[in-house]
């Protein structure tokens, strides 16, 4: 199966500062990798290794190629002049043009777009691919090479899905990366050549211009504390959570 991995495609939440005015600073001004790429990056390549195919590591904006290189890729494919921003549709049609500069894709794997619920279901939509989100694990049906098997949890159960390729597939993080290459891997990695291509070139509509209209810091409250007699610390307590409408 030939196998294309998204990764490195939109800004960490954790990262970003609302300003008293509203705006918003990014701390880490290149995109990084979460752990939701790291996972994805493993089942793709123990589904590419398992059916002596390849695998493609496919990116936007400034991700590093690097990152997928020194993790099994045997190809990168990284569109510039994307930023990332509110608009889910406008970020799904930017991998989608990424994903086709690729070449012919088996499976998609990304990591799972808790942040970003739409990416997925519009990408799947633009591929023409039905999309399989929130996968623990994913592998080849032995019963039919061109299928394949994706666990996931539902609630209290587990899922087995069968599916067809070609299929796109959100990969969940269950920790962080166990297994992160070293020096001497990251080194070789960042020799080897990137395959570049603008917006443009891979055939990206032109953005929206959706933007962000406002921002704020949720409310905070401040923390009370109840203390002396037990007994007497007991009744404000409960007395204010009958304040608050708690009880």
């Amino acid at each position: 199966m030939n196998v294309v991995c998204i990764f490195k495609w939109a800004r960490n939440p954790d990262d970003a500062w609302v300003e008293p005015d509203g705006s918003i600073t990014w701390r880490r001004p290149k995109l990084v990798a979460t752990d939701d790429d790291a996972a994805a990056i493993v089942a793709a390549r123990e589904l590419a290794q398992s059916t002596g195919g390849t695998l493609v590591g496919v990116t936007v904006g400034d991700g590093d190629a690097a990152w997928a290189f020194s993790r099994g890729a045997d190809r990168v494919v990284s569109v510039s002049g994307f930023t990332p921003g509110p608009d889910d549709g406008e970020g799904a049609a930017a991998l989608a043009s990424a994903v086709r500069r690729a070449g012919e894709a088996d499976v998609v794997v990304m990591g799972d777009a808790v942040d970003h619920p739409g990416v997925a279901g519009v990408l799947g939509a633009l591929l023409s691919m039905p999309v399989l989100p929130s996968v623990d694990e994913v592998t080849v049906d032995p019963t039919d090479p061109r299928r394949v098997l994706v666990r996931r949890r539902a609630g209290t159960i587990v899922e087995t899905i069968a599916a067809p390729s070609p299929v796109l597939v959100a990969v969940a993080a269950a920790s962080g990366e166990k297994d992160p290459p070293g020096v001497r891997e990251q080194l070789a990695a960042r020799k080897r050549p990137i395959e570049m291509a603008s917006l443009s070139e891979a055939g990206a509509p032109a953005a929206n211009n959706v933007a962000v209209a406002a921002s704020r810091v949720p409310p905070t409250r401040s923390a009370r504390l109840f203390e002396g007699d037990i007994a007497q610390a007991s009744r404000e307590l409960v007395a204010a959570l009958r304040a608050d409408h708690v009880l």
